[in-house]
């Protein structure tokens, strides 16, 4: 079994094949899969009363679907980080439990895609681009730096001080520098990569026409998914470097993209027709792919950025954004509530979910809870409930305390 920082630590992968991140970097942990990220950002302007400051991240009232879309995007990764361990258990566990364990990791994975395409939604509003570059700075940047380096520090003594690892002091500065020291941590990382370069996209979304957009759209999606599918089965890597749409940019700029596409009637159905298809047929894949393997799981398929995914992520992203979420608060009050404490306290939750996550597990609390003291149907509900409300009350308390509620914001 592996240890709660190996579970981690696999969660580590930022769209790159596992092969070429691995022969890039010998120290590197084991890299498994991409994980989770989220937008945190603080957007909710006091009720009934309007912002000083007007800031594209502060959606208006239809835009309420970014409020939900980041709550369910956190719910389905904390749920894909409880089931995370079963996926590779192909030849232990029953057949039925691998393909429940599967599907359920592989709605997960929407959930970065999710999150980065609300980033960009907010972020990249063309209104902002002539913002000066040091108020973005200390608006945004700062405000995700500061969680990143705060957790950096309390996943490093969590490792060293509570799990009792004896780690080298060329590693843990490894760990320190190149992160990320816990393996869901690359997402802070990541963020603030597509941080640094967002005065610049803002510039090219104001001037950028549809059809411009379009095309770097599918020149990303060609070059960052179809690529790899090329240089798998052909055996020959293509040696064009479009440097500009790689990783997740492509999705930050779908954000923006899709920001005003609402689709109704049979347009919104053919989109739940397309999210299953996608979905089913990325369940078949990744099966092929683990029996070929030997029951190794096969990620290929299911990273962030793999050509399945990223259509799969986009017509649930749509699906998502056009439900009237107005008329499901008036039916479910109590989901408006949850949904709003989730929302809110995201950015703390993403950060100290999987710790609480690994304690349930290792068992150092004294008891276990993970996903097999049931069947999964019923255990991963109850473990991602159970993780997700714990967070969420220490995150909503940490915001109470100053200095506190600076990495937690």
């Amino acid at each position: 079994m592996k240890t709660p920082h190996q579970v981690a630590d696999s969660h580590a992968q930022t769209g790159e094949s596992i092969e070429s991140t691995q022969k890039s970097n010998q120290l590197k942990p084991e890299i498994l899969n991409a994980g989770p990220q989220a937008e945190f950002a603080d957007f909710q302007a006091p009720e009934n009363q309007p912002a000083a400051d007007p800031d594209p991240i502060m959606p208006k009232s239809h835009l309420e679907y970014v409020v939900v879309i980041r709550a369910l995007a956190m719910v389905i990764i904390i749920a894909e980080h409880v089931i995370f361990p079963q996926i590779n258990n192909y030849n232990t566990i029953h057949s039925m439990d691998w393909w429940i364990a599967s599907t359920m990791y592989l709605i997960g994975k929407t959930g970065s895609p999710l999150f980065t395409m609300i980033s960009g939604l907010l972020l990249l509003n063309p209104k902002k681009a002539d913002q000066p570059i040091s108020t973005f700075f200390q608006k945004r940047f700062i405000k995700v730096l500061i969680p990143f380096a705060a957790w950096s520090g309390i996943y490093m003594l969590y490792r060293l001080y509570w799990l009792g690892e004896q780690l080298p002091a060329d590693y843990i500065k490894f760990l320190l520098i190149r992160g990320p020291v816990y393996g869901h941590l690359w997402f802070l990382q990541m963020i603030l990569g597509l941080y640094l370069v967002t005065p610049i996209l803002r510039i090219y979304v104001k001037a950028a026409s549809r059809q411009n957009m379009t095309y770097f759209l599918i020149i990303w999606y060609i070059t960052t998914s179809l690529f790899p599918v090329f240089d798998r089965y052909v055996g020959v890597e293509i040696g064009i470097r479009v440097v500009v749409t790689t990783g997740y940019v492509g999705f930050f700029i779908l954000g923006i993209y899709l920001r005003d596409v609402k689709l109704e009637g049979k347009h919104l159905r053919w989109a739940m027709y397309g999210v299953g298809l996608i979905w089913t047929f990325s369940q078949f894949i990744v099966h092929y792919g683990t029996v070929a393997n030997n029951g190794r799981f096969e990620h290929f398929y299911a990273m962030n950025t793999s050509y399945n995914i990223i259509p799969l992520s986009i017509l649930y992203f749509l699906v998502l954004k056009s439900i009237n979420w107005t008329a499901v608060y008036e039916a479910l009050p109590s989901f408006k509530w949850s949904i709003k404490k989730i929302s809110v306290a995201s950015l703390g939750i993403y950060c100290v979910h999987q710790m609480i996550i690994d304690e349930f597990r290792n068992g150092n609390l004294g008891f276990v809870l993970d996903e097999t003291f049931a069947n999964f149907f019923i255990s991963v509900p109850v473990v991602t409930a159970v993780v997700m409300l714990i967070s969420a009350v220490i995150i909503l308390e940490m915001q109470k305390v100053p200095i506190l509620n600076k990495i937690v914001p």
